[in-house]
């Protein structure tokens, strides 16, 4: 396929946590493999562009309704953007879309889309007056969303086998579903045995109730090993109750470090003992603990959604035997009292990683199937 060109349509950027990560990683493989990759990064109202990844980048700024004039500035984009593409690879975002972007993108060329998430079969999170009205403003431009991309998409994309089931129950035609798996790349950090490493605790994610930062900041009150610390990284709407619980345990228990870089977070999640999963909601595929588990680190959580593909009671991680926090303390108390078994989870989660999801073989099955959908608006089988 040298020389032919993809278009890559997201509203990620590499600073925008695991999607945008994926879409990087997904780029960089075609393009060592001949493909010419541009891509068309959508933006959002309020969000922050942070200038273009790469010259073949082209930011376009988007305004989400139910129908776009034809001169809309991000349809022209789209037009520019999408010239002599083979193929059109869209990243869904439904924050960023309108059935008639879809619509066209779809003229232009085969268009295959990428799940990554609950999204398109759940309304959205949050709570309050401003959640409610914009949930209820978004569920008909959601509903156009999907409905075209059912009639238009070549393909679909899905992670997991929890989002493959979703997409199909939701009315996707099952023959132009293909499961792949995605890139996790293995950061280049010297390995150490989860053993060697103090009875640190990481949470890497958003910081509220539904992922399970609160339920990972209660069971420190329960757990018996007193040098057991707790890390959590990342930002969200629980942040600051987070931090007055943990202001009620000992000092340095509980640490709150806000933020991170994708590099620091792989640096803080390979000097830990164990990494924290215990999301109380349906994952798309659950990507932290896939960096954990490259990292050799066992997971502690719950298999909810598509984490169910990676996170196996006793053979990649544990799983608590119930949602409370005892429950929760009494899992961690096992690996902590058990160095050889912190050890067998994280070597069996690094083995499971690097057979399912290495860059090179991820990429070399999107390939495979991007080649069946080139030419004639073709269907995947």
């Amino acid at each position: 396929m040298t020389g032919a060109r993809l278009l890559q349509i997201t509203d990620k950027g590499p600073r925008d946590g695991g999607v945008g990560r994926v879409v990087s990683l997904q780029a960089a493989a075609l393009s060592a493999r001949g493909w010419t990759v541009t891509r068309l990064r959508l933006l959002r109202p309020g969000s922050h562009a942070g200038g273009p990844a790469d010259p073949a980048e082209t930011l376009a700024p988007v305004t989400v309704a139910p129908r776009l004039a034809p001169d809309a500035p991000v349809m022209a984009a789209l037009e520019r953007a999408a010239a002599g593409a083979a193929l059109i690879h869209l990243h869904l975002g439904f924050a960023s879309l309108s059935p008639e972007l879809i619509r066209r993108a779809a003229a232009l060329a085969p268009l295959a889309v990428s799940l990554h998430d609950v999204s398109p079969f759940l309304p959205p999170r949050g709570e309050g007056l401003a959640a409610r009205l914009r949930r209820r403003w978004l569920a008909p431009v959601r509903a156009a969303v999907w409905s075209e991309i059912c009639a238009s998409a070549a393909c679909l994309i899905a992670p997991s086998r929890f989002l493959a089931g979703l997409a199909a129950e939701a009315g996707f035609p099952p023959g132009r579903i293909a499961l792949l798996p995605l890139p996790v790349e293995a950061p280049g950090l010297a390995p150490v045995p989860a053993s060697a490493c103090p009875p640190l605790l990481v949470y890497a994610g958003l910081l509220d109730r539904e992922k399970g930062a609160v339920l990972a900041v209660e069971v420190m009150a329960r757990l018996r090993a007193p040098a057991a610390r707790l890390l959590l990284l990342g930002d969200g709407p629980a942040r600051e109750a987070l931090r007055a619980r943990a202001a009620a345990l000992p000092p340095g228990r509980v640490r709150l470090a806000g933020r991170q870089p994708p590099s620091e977070v792989a640096r803080q999640m390979a000097g830990a003992r164990a990494v924290l999963f215990p999301s109380r909601v349906p994952e798309g595929l659950g990507l932290s603990g896939l960096e954990a588990l490259a990292l050799a680190r066992p997971v502690i959580g719950y298999p909810a959604g598509g984490a169910a593909d990676w996170l196996r009671d006793g053979e990649t991680g544990l799983v608590p035997g119930g949602w409370s926090p005892q429950a929760l303390a009494t899992a961690i108390d096992r690996l902590l009292d058990d160095p050889a078994l912190a050890d067998r989870l994280g070597r069996a989660g690094q083995a499971l990683v690097a057979a399912n999801h290495d860059p090179g073989v991820a990429a070399e099955a999107l390939q495979t199937l991007f080649q069946s959908l080139i030419g004639p608006h073709r269907r995947v089988a």
